[in-house]
């Protein structure tokens, strides 16, 4: 597969990768690992920190150097770690690079319906325009079982052929679900109802309201047994 990957594209992931592993294998990263599993243990031996840098990646990241798309993950992955290194806070890292497995999807998103969502350039903002306004709206909802297509996609293969003698490809084949959007329950109505709309319906639609919680949290506790 490296057939279909420059020389350049490869040359400058393995040195990204080798500046990753070299930050795993740092006594910094193994002392941090050790404080958080202590805080864990409830064993906590100082305040730890995590800056969360989610909004701002857009401004700290360098362009994309590789030509690859399907290099231009792991690229994410080993550049906002090393980005993030100089934040100096206690957050870790861990000697292996992600590949996303194959998944099935509905294309109207997680819950089956398309959000309707309306971005400002400028301010980066943006704000859901409401999909669901009435009772039966929700009819359309669809849960998304948990169904991996491809166990093993070809980014993995790639990636464990350029990258393999340095660092293993880890295959995440955990729901697709996630935190934000998925397992936090609290974003799913705003995203659907609209924000504002939401706390208008928790006054004048509460049934409503109540009936969308009711599908979202079975719908997302079916998909985590199918993982498991």
């Amino acid at each position: 597969m490296t057939d279909f990957v420059s020389q350049h594209d490869r040359t400058y992931l393995r040195d990204l990768a080798l500046r990753y592993r070299e930050l795993c294998d740092s006594d910094t990263n193994r002392r941090r690992i050790e404080l958080w599993r202590d805080l864990n243990s409830l064993r906590a031996r100082r305040p730890l920190v995590y800056c969360n840098l989610g909004l701002v990646w857009a401004e700290v990241l360098p362009p994309r150097e590789v030509d690859s798309d399907a290099l231009a993950g792991a690229e994410w992955w080993f550049r906002k770690a090393l980005v993030a290194a100089f934040a100096g806070d206690d957050r870790v890292v861990y000697p292996w690079v992600p590949a996303r497995a194959e998944m099935h999807k509905q294309p109207e998103g997680t819950w089956g319906v398309a959000r309707n969502r309306v971005r400002d350039d400028s301010s980066r903002g943006w704000r859901n325009l409401p999909v669901l306004r009435t009772l039966q709206d929700l009819d359309r909802l669809k849960m998304t079982e948990h169904r991996v297509l491809d166990p093993f996609p070809p980014a993995a293969e790639l990636l464990t052929d350029i990258l393999g003698d340095i660092l293993p490809v880890h295959v995440n084949r955990a729901t697709i679900y996630p935190k934000w959007g998925g397992t936090d329950l609290s974003e799913a109505p705003g995203e659907l109802f609209g924000l504002e709309e939401l706390l208008y319906a928790l006054y004048d639609e509460p049934d409503m309201v109540h009936r969308f919680m009711t599908f979202t949290r079975d719908a997302v506790m079916a998909n985590l047994e199918q993982g498991e």
